[in-house]
């Protein structure tokens, strides 16, 4: 009994080990194709918008975009014409992240990585009280909907009680034909709108 014990432990840290090293291997990847295809945002945006997740959603979560990802200023300026509540995430200490209303670009400000969030100041928002969130991602596996992040984690911790819908807004570079072998505390994303590129037939 002792013996399988001992065996069953380096099988499982070379399991993990493993699905580590291709989800690094994956980023890899994606991240470059990313900054070199352009994207159809376009697409995405109308897919989005005429979809039930967002007619039917008053709250709407999702981050303010980098340079490689898509522009995410339109989807926030549509979610406020619309009276939508929209909300912005602030990353914390031992990857806890809140989200707090939208007022004004004016009241973000840049972290380190240069990513702009909500100044604090304000009272985040309670999870039970988000009807959607868009979930970014660098890649998803067709096969489950798992996906991978930047590595953070902070998304996979706040999802793993979150009661409402969670989308995420993919490029067609960034779907994965195979799966991976996730963490405990990988969640994966309910909804896919996949990109539509412009020459398909």
């Amino acid at each position: 009994m002792a013996k399988q014990n001992k065996d069953f432990e380096p099988r499982a840290q070379n399991l993990f080990y493993y699905g580590e090293k291709m989800k690094r291997k994956i980023r890899k990847s994606i991240l470059n194709l990313m900054k070199k295809i352009p994207i159809n945002e376009e697409s995405l945006y109308k897919k989005l918008f005429e979809s039930s997740l967002w007619n039917d959603a008053k709250t709407v979560a999702l981050t303010m975009s980098t340079d490689d990802e898509l522009n995410t200023m339109p989807i926030i300026e549509r979610g406020l014409a619309e009276k939508k509540q929209i909300l912005i995430p602030k990353t914390f200490a031992k990857g806890k992240m809140e989200f707090f209303e939208f007022t004004s670009i004016n009241d973000l400000c840049k972290t380190k990585f240069g990513i702009l969030e909500p100044n604090g100041e304000q009272e985040p928002i309670k999870k039970n009280e988000i009807d959607l969130i868009i979930v970014p991602g660098i890649a998803f596996s067709k096969i489950n909907n798992q996906r991978i992040g930047y590595g953070g984690g902070f998304y996979d911790r706040y999802l793993q009680n979150y009661q409402g819908k969670t989308v995420s807004l993919v490029r067609k570079i960034q779907l994965v034909d195979s799966k991976w072998i996730p963490e405990l505390t990988d969640v994966p994303v309910q909804n896919l709108i996949v990109e539509e590129i412009n020459d398909e037939k």
